[in-house]
């Protein structure tokens, strides 16, 4: 082998181990940032006086929304930033 492809093989090495690392660290994150915000935003709520039904229809509200705008959204994105 040439002293080129031997490396370029290493990099692919890496870049393959680099990989795994990189999803495994970005799936934890991901795992942990939403079961911890959404636990204790329903103690917060909680404790302000909301009951579970009320902390539920706010929930609701919230997704509900966020289902309704992921379309305008992406049109609106893909109007003003074609390459992005």
């Amino acid at each position: 082998m040439l002293k080129k492809e031997r490396e370029l093989l290493k990099g692919m090495i890496y870049v393959k181990k680099s990989y795994h690392t990189t999803i495994a660290l970005l799936g934890a994150t991901e795992f942990f940032a939403f079961f911890g915000i959404t636990s204790f935003w329903i103690l917060f709520l909680s404790q302000k006086g909301m009951s579970l039904w009320q902390i539920g229809l706010l929930e609701s509200i919230f997704h509900g929304i966020s289902l309704l705008s992921e379309v305008p959204s992406g049109m609106l994105a893909d109007r003003f930033c074609p390459v992005c």
